[in-house]
């Protein structure tokens, strides 16, 4: 019972999270429209992802085919890597992050017919394949792709890393938990650490935005100093 009420309260507070971010993504006026259709497409898949990790939970329950479950099990294994594609488009756009969706997408497809990546016995018990852990390694690329375009956002506009490495980091930190941890948790480690991403990354662009408009209003009070300074001089020329 208690299990059950903290499982409610975190599924709710994670809502409330992605609904609250949803609605100030839509009304800020300060987005690019391409990082508002990233920013709500992560929100979206990541609310796909809190119903994945339900159904983990309950469609064993109500089925003994081994479909529905494999099913289930594709989805988080496909929506997770789409999730940190959207998030690298927003530090920087980059059309290799989306073979590696694919590539991820095809192979965990194989589930379905062989035994390679993953399947379920007919007691409904995971097992994995030659390749059960390439979802692992592809996601850990993408991450590593992530870093290279913060890096590289860096350079170019000299924005701060700090909340894109916190992102990064607690991805990777989620990944683990989730892999070497005993039990399996009705909300996964790596969803929790993805709703904070995307939380984080509203906050890093509206940060940018900000130093942006900074940067504006000096420039600006710089021409006003300079035409302050040569009207005097031209009277007086004059």
């Amino acid at each position: 019972m208690v299990t059950l009420q903290l499982t409610t309260a975190l599924i709710l507070a994670l809502l409330l999270q992605l609904g609250g971010l949803t609605f100030v993504v839509l009304r800020d006026p300060y987005i690019s429209s391409d990082n508002r259709q990233y920013l709500l497409g992560s929100i979206f898949l990541t609310f796909l992802l809190l119903i994945q990790n339900q159904m983990e939970n309950y469609v064993p329950q109500m089925t003994t085919g081994t479909f529905w479950v494999t099913l289930v099990a594709f989805l988080g294994y496909t929506l997770r890597p789409a999730i940190i594609a959207l998030f690298t488009q927003i530090v920087r756009e980059d059309w290799r992050s989306w073979i590696f969706v694919g590539l991820n997408a095809a192979v965990n497809s194989l589930s379905f017919a062989t035994h390679l990546v993953f399947w379920y016995t007919p007691d409904l018990s995971f097992h994995r394949g030659p390749l059960g852990y390439t979802t692992h390694v592809i996601g850990f690329l993408m991450l590593l792709l992530l870093i290279r375009n913060v890096v590289k956002k860096y350079r170019e506009t000299k924005q701060s890393l700090f909340l894109p490495t916190v992102i990064v980091l607690s991805l990777v930190a989620a990944t683990v938990a989730d892999s070497v941890l005993s039990f399996s948790p009705p909300i996964s480690y790596l969803t929790v650490a993805i709703v904070s991403g995307c939380v984080f990354f509203y906050i890093w662009l509206h940060q940018q935005f900000v130093r942006e408009h900074e940067d504006e209003l000096r420039a600006e009070q710089r021409i006003r100093i300079m035409i302050s300074q040569i009207r005097p001089h031209f009277l007086f020329n004059t």
